[in-house]
């Protein structure tokens, strides 16, 4: 019995372990694949900037919430600069919801009244 109990053990923690090694690689090619869409879509386009929001929305969710914030702040940048002003709301929509996730709420104000602000 001790044997059987031993076997039912390691193979538990085996089993645990690769469902915890495909989780963390699974969560790195999610990752992986936006930043790639990102990249290979034309320098400041409005594909460009869509792909941004999912992007910075990847690696928010990932533990990676300076990187998406530093995404986001790039695309909001070159999204003010387009006439229509859908691009940057996007954007600034996406890091008011993100910043409230991470209760600062001043920031996300500030996010949410330049989403409603229309570009120049």
């Amino acid at each position: 019995m001790n044997k059987s109990i031993s076997i039912y053990l390691v193979s538990s923690i085996l089993c645990i372990f690769l469902l915890f090694v495909s989780h963390i690689c699974s969560a790195q090619s999610a990752i992986e694949e936006a930043e790639i869409r990102y990249k290979k879509a034309v320098p400041e386009s409005t594909e460009q900037l869509m792909l941004a929001g999912k992007y910075a929305q990847t690696l928010f969710f990932n533990n990676r919430q300076e990187e998406a914030f530093r995404l986001l702040e790039k695309n909001i940048r070159v999204a003010e600069k387009k006439k229509d002003g859908q691009y940057a709301a996007y954007l600034n929509s996406i890091a008011a919801m993100n910043s409230r996730i991470l209760n600062n709420k001043t920031a996300s104000d500030q996010y949410i009244k330049k989403a409603k602000t229309p570009c120049q």
